[in-house]
Parts: C-alpha cells; sequence; structure tokens
C-alpha cells in the first residue's frame, strides 16, 4: 500500500511538473519589426532585414515559428510598407503573409494611415477566409492626456486648450500630432495647417543637421524642402515610389 502510495504521488508530482512546463512552453516569442524609414515592398522584406543576420533564422522560418504558435510578429509601421506609390499592394502583401499562417498564428500591426483601417473594411472576406482580422482603433486623446503629453515634453509647462480653435484641437487630439507638436512647440499652434507646418519643419530642419559635414551646413531646411517638393511630384507623376 506504501509502494502505491508514493507512485501515485510521483505520478501527481510528474503531471504537475508537465503541465507547469507546457504552460511555460507554450507562451510564444515576440518578434518586433519595424519599417520606420526604411524603403521596403512588403513584410518579407521587413522580416528579413531583423532575422536575417541570426543563424537559422529568415523570413520563411518566422512563418513557421508563427503558424505553430511559437512566435507573436508584431509589425510596426505597416503604412511604410507601400508596395508601390499608391498603396495598392500594401494590403495585399499583408493579407498574403497572414493567409500562409494556414488560419494559425498570429500578427499585430500597426499604421498611422486612415487607409488600411478602410482597406480592411471593405476588404473581401472571401478572399481571405484563412485570416481572421480584427481592427482595433486608437481613440483621441482627451484633454488631460494632452496635458500630460505637453508637461511632459515642455518641462511641466500646460497649454491652454481653451484658446485654441477646433481644428487645432482636434489634431492635438492625434496621438502622434500631440507629441510632435508639444517637441517642436514654437507658439504657432493656432490651427491643424499650423501644427502640420511646424511638424515639416521640424523633420526638414533635424534632416539638414544631419547633412552637415564639419560643422558645414550643405542644405538648408528650406532648400531641402523644396528639393523634396520636387521630388514627390515626380514620384507623383511617374507613378514610382523610387527615383
Amino acid at each position: 500500500g506504501k509502494s502505491v502510495a508514493m507512485a501515485s504521488c510521483a505520478l501527481r508530482l510528474t503531471e504537475q511538473s508537465r503541465a507547469a512546463y507546457l504552460e511555460k512552453a507554450v507562451k510564444p516569442a515576440a518578434l518586433f519589426v519595424s519599417s520606420e524609414g526604411h524603403l521596403m515592398a512588403n513584410i518579407d522584406s521587413a522580416v528579413s532585414r531583423v532575422v536575417d543576420a541570426t543563424p537559422g533564422l529568415s523570413s520563411s522560418v518566422v512563418k513557421v515559428l508563427a503558424r505553430h504558435g511559437l512566435l507573436i510578429l508584431f509589425v510596426d509601421g505597416l503604412d511604410e510598407l507601400l508596395g508601390d506609390a499608391s498603396y495598392l499592394q500594401a494590403v495585399d502583401s499583408f493579407d498574403s503573409w497572414a493567409s500562409n499562417l494556414g488560419g494559425r498564428g498570429a500578427i499585430v500591426a500597426s499604421a498611422r494611415s486612415s487607409y488600411f483601417a478602410s482597406a480592411y473594411l471593405n476588404k473581401d472576406s472571401s478572399s481571405t477566409a484563412a485570416v481572421n482580422s480584427e481592427l482595433w482603433r486608437i481613440s483621441g486623446l482627451g484633454d488631460e492626456q494632452i496635458q500630460d503629453v505637453w508637461r511632459f515634453t515642455n518641462s511641466g509647462a500646460e497649454l491652454d486648450l481653451g484658446a485654441l480653435s477646433a481644428s487645432a484641437l482636434s489634431a492635438l487630439r492625434i496621438p502622434f500630432l500631440c507629441f510632435e507638436a508639444a517637441k517642436n512647440f514654437s507658439g504657432d499652434i493656432d490651427s491643424e495647417a499650423a501644427i502640420r507646418a511646424s511638424l515639416l519643419v521640424g523633420y526638414l530642419e533635424r534632416e539638414a543637421e544631419l547633412l552637415r559635414v564639419g560643422g558645414v551646413e550643405l542644405v538648408s531646411g528650406e532648400q531641402l524642402r523644396e528639393f523634396l517638393t520636387e521630388v514627390a511630384e515626380l514620384l507623383l507623376l511617374s507613378g514610382d515610389r523610387s527615383l
């Protein structure tokens, strides 16, 4: 009887250990892929840029791991995986990658562009039967959240929200615009157009600073703006996404 009791106890301990192991073992790893600032046509190229330097890992291996629940792919900046100049291939590229998981695994992707929201809502579900898509929208920031961003970025200083126009306040409710407006604040946030203009000026000045050689300015922010305007017009007219 004692031997049977010991065997039963050992069996229970073994099962408990096995259950605990499996519980820990099935927790997937996370692979974070950022396409921000990179000229990439599809998700495969974005994943490859991250994993190719690791022996034994490739975009195809990532798919296998995701399909077996061992890895969750997080793609930040999906709106920069353009596919072409008019965004036409972006959603198809994402759906193709997701479809290869065979109805298993998970991908989490973020995009600032509202294009992807409307594209997914209007997508023919029969073409991606194996993909279950869930769309999460980030609500606009509340007044206190805007103040939190402002205080954090401007050494505790607050913004007089009551003095802002409706369009300016609407723009500041967008997290990205609010953070950039606070970071590049120069006193002019009377309208959404002014906020976006301030954001653009900040970007151009930053890029111009990167082009300095030995402290010598090779190009000013205004010259860079004129150059990029011409490039944007050429891209639009040509239908290409690179020159």
